[in-house]
């Protein structure tokens, strides 16, 4: 966003705000908040109700189908050669921060009991 600006500022032209909102905020955000508030109003049960069909664990199982699409998706993209030309920082900091969330995770399901 900030590369569009700087890009924009230097030519002189005027862009108006709402393009640059359109070209700054990414549309899948749009689509993430856009459910959540769906969900939080109850419409997903009303809508299950409706048609006597679990929509919430339909939408549920497309979007841990996608989940996994993108997962696949980096890790499919990473090179090990761009992996070794970084060094080993960059990979020490990454599995450090894995293995934390994994702990705290752990941690929480254990003592606090937040299993899903």
């Amino acid at each position: 966003a900030y590369a569009r600006w700087a890009r924009d500022q230097i030519s002189g032209k005027a862009v108006p705000l709402v393009h640059r909102l359109k070209q700054s905020v990414p549309l899948f955000l749009l689509g993430f908040l856009a459910m959540a508030l769906l969900n939080t109003l109850g419409f997903f049960s009303w809508v299950s109700a409706a048609v006597d069909y679990n929509v919430q664990l339909a939408i549920q199982r497309v979007g841990d189908v996608l989940l996994v699409g993108a997962l696949a998706a980096v890790g499919l993209g990473t090179r090990l050669s761009s992996l070794r030309a970084a060094g080993i920082a960059p990979v020490v900091i990454g599995v450090s921060v894995s293995a934390t969330i994994a702990v705290l995770g752990y941690l929480m399901i254990r003592y606090v009991g937040f299993a899903v």
